[in-house]
């Protein structure tokens, strides 16, 4: 249902955040979009119709003046530090999964009415048991600094948020892939691979995990923003396809949709890195049973629409240069 006033999404430089803004204003709806400062011009740019309004993330007095005008019916934070290969620092981690939404969350407690959703991470788990799907209630034991920060970030906001009187809702994510993710992931690193035939390096791909495409992730994250959905304040959801697909069975699809051969990716040439899960897989049930969604895009199909896309940004880019 329309929002009865506007929608704050953080983080519509990434990959997600991004396309949720999108998705909100062709749905009609009004976007503020909160960037860190000099970021206001790719932004714009990202989500063409949004209000740009650029934020350092911690002087949130002046952000809440701003939502005390606006009165925002929803607020995402879809911003997050250490998704990107090798972005391990600690502070970074610390400010930009911590900080930031916490700053974020007391700048919406003056908005009265205003629902509050978290973006999480399957990493917050740190990892399961091979075979058993990961529900809510297991243990969280988080393997790196940015699972950790992403984890204390879901508990002060679940414990303030009830504290502040404002319904917040945490979606953690699994493994969002599609179109538009940054070249240097997995998904458009093996489609680079496969239509070149350049070799790269990569483990033996026994890690089981559990794919999302981007269309599924951000229905979720909608139905979690809308307080008539079923989504419950105060609660933590797994957002997920509960199937489990090893990194070496990507690879195989990803052959079969671009028509091309696994044997062009280097399996086995690095070893799996230090402390790394070899079973990331989620349980469903309860975000499924809260709101009746479930992923209606199948990883062959969203593999194949993600090859597409990543074919025809190429031949753009071709054009254009």
């Amino acid at each position: 249902m329309p929002a009865t006033g506007p929608v704050v999404v953080s983080g519509v430089t990434g990959f997600v955040g991004g396309a949720l803004a999108r998705r909100l204003i062709r749905d009609g709806e009004a976007v503020i979009a909160l960037v860190r400062p000099g970021r206001a011009e790719p932004a714009a740019a990202a989500v063409p119709g949004a209000r740009i309004v650029e934020w350092d993330g911690r002087s949130e007095r002046d952000l809440a003046s701003l939502f005390a005008l606006a009165r925002p019916a929803v607020v995402y934070n879809a911003a997050a530090y250490g998704v990107k290969p090798g972005a391990r620092e600690v502070w970074p981690n610390l400010r930009g999964n911590i900080d930031y939404p916490v700053a974020l969350l007391l700048a919406a407690a003056g908005s009265p009415g205003c629902r509050f959703v978290h973006v999480g991470s399957c990493f917050e788990y740190g990892g399961g048991r091979h075979g058993r799907r990961l529900a809510e209630h297991d243990p969280a034991l988080p393997f790196s600094v940015y699972g950790s920060a992403k984890l204390a970030a879901t508990q002060i906001v679940r414990n303030a948020a009830a504290d502040l009187g404002i319904d917040a809702v945490v979606a953690r994510l699994f493994a969002v892939y599609g179109p538009g993710e940054s070249d240097e992931r997995l998904v458009p690193t093996l489609i680079r691979a496969l239509r070149t035939g350049d070799s790269v390096p990569l483990t033996a791909g026994g890690q089981a995990r559990d794919w999302l495409f981007l269309d599924d992730a951000i229905d979720a994250l909608l139905a979690c923003g809308d307080p008539d959905s079923g989504a419950v304040p105060g609660e933590v959801y797994n957002v997920c396809s509960a199937n489990a697909v090893t990194v070496r069975q990507l690879g195989d699809m990803l052959a079969r949709v671009t028509e091309t051969s696994s044997e062009r990716l280097g399996w086995g040439r690095l070893p799996y890195r230090p402390r790394e899960p070899m079973w990331i897989v989620g349980d469903n049930s309860r975000f499924y049973s809260a709101t009746g969604w479930l992923p209606r895009v199948g990883l062959e199909e969203g593999l194949r629409l993600t090859a597409r896309s990543a074919r025809g940004r190429v031949a753009s880019e071709s054009r254009a240069a």
